[in-house]
């Protein structure tokens, strides 16, 4: 799996619980480079102008938002871990370069650098999300029928224990209300996640009052 690299605000719809921070967004393109090799391109700039930006970004001033489009395998998972691992180490060194007390000291030794990751298929993704800080599964491009039968790993994904949001069609989250469809294991695996908050809707129409629009 390869990705292109571009630094940018985050969007409401991309990242629901940290919205507006600025981050090194890593998106899926076929015509990138490995997520490694992203994260290197970084922490070896010769830039001037994009030495100041990494820096902040190891200050932790700045977030990671990985963008996935399609499944991902071990060795893509491998990647990935392996890049947080060395971005995470560039952090920790130079936050404690800038230590002062004890304190700073602590947490340049046990903060890491905040990750958030877009999810845009359905597929078994617990491995993968648990890299990362928040996940927000997206999928509000797909039809009820493709989201049924990803239900297995709908469900596993909700186990996680970091914070896991939902971008869902509005069509869908309308549904939601109808006993018919609350009474399914979409349905009460989707109102659990509604009880707390974590599942946005996209599309306009939208009449559940429960599910918060984007």
């Amino acid at each position: 799996m390869k990705f292109s690299k571009e630094f940018r605000r985050l969007t409401l719809e991309e990242a629901p619980l940290i919205p507006g921070r600025m981050a090194y967004c890593f998106t899926e393109d076929e015509n990138g480079s490995t997520f490694t090799e992203c994260i290197e391109d970084i922490l070896n700039t010769n830039s001037i102008a994009e030495a100041q930006t990494k820096n902040d970004l190891l200050a932790r001033r700045y977030v990671i938002q990985v963008i996935v489009k399609s499944a991902t395998n071990e060795e893509d998972i491998q990647d990935i871990r392996f890049g947080l691992s060395k971005l995470d180490d560039a952090s920790k060194q130079y936050r404690l370069s800038l230590a002062k007390t004890e304190l700073d000291v602590a947490k340049a030794q046990s903060q890491r650098i905040i990750g958030n990751i877009q999810i845009m298929s359905i597929f078994d993704s617990n491995e993968l999300a648990n890299e990362f800080d928040y996940c927000n599964l997206n999928i509000s491009d797909l039809e009820k029928d493709e989201i049924n039968k990803g239900l297995i790993f709908i469900a596993g994904l909700a186990q996680r224990p970091n914070p896991l949001t939902y971008v869902i069609p509005t069509a869908l989250a309308n549904e939601l209300e109808d006993k018919e469809v609350r009474d399914t294991s979409l349905g009460k695996t989707l109102n659990s996640k509604i009880a707390l908050g974590s599942v946005f809707a996209k599309g306009e129409g939208l009449t559940n009052n429960f599910v918060r629009a984007l």
